[in-house]
């Protein structure tokens, strides 16, 4: 998981960068998840890998920006997709990927993040001002409603 989902967008980002500062334009899309915003209790190198996402596509937003490139990065929630089956979670009331894909072309050339949904948007904003502690708890819990028996 941490091959996937750290070191190779780290490596691609890094490969593919470069040759974008030389033409001085590009864009970069890193995938995050709501889960990168606190530790989340079952699913602890999931949720890290994704704060690694969210983290080094915040700071490569603005270290590259002189450089003509736009790097972004896309927090989805839960979204109707194989991965669900394969992670073994319910999310019958998760997004379907066409508005998700749209909120991740929606934020090229704009801000560092956005959040894919407005309950989604709702959720965090409401849990922002949380102990992050309190934050790992109520979402592990919340987490926990997903898991298929």
């Amino acid at each position: 998981m941490i091959r996937l989902n750290c070191l190779a967008p780290t490596l691609l980002a890094h490969h593919f960068g470069k040759k974008m500062q030389q033409r001085k334009s590009g864009g970069i899309l890193f995938l995050a998840s709501m889960v990168a915003y606190q530790g989340v209790p079952t699913m602890a190198n999931y949720s890290a890998t994704k704060a690694f996402n969210l983290l080094i596509g915040e700071a490569l937003h603005h270290e590259l920006k002189k450089d003509g490139i736009d790097v972004h990065v896309l927090s989805p929630g839960a979204t109707i997709t194989e991965f669900a089956d394969t992670a073994g979670m319910n999310i019958a009331m998760g997004m379907k990927p066409s508005p998700v894909v749209k909120a991740g072309i929606s934020i090229l050339g704009g801000k560092a993040t956005v959040i894919a949904g407005l309950r989604n948007k709702l959720m965090h904003f409401s849990m922002v001002s949380f102990p992050r502690l309190l934050r790992s708890y109520i979402v592990g819990k919340v987490m926990a409603a997903f898991k298929k028996d």
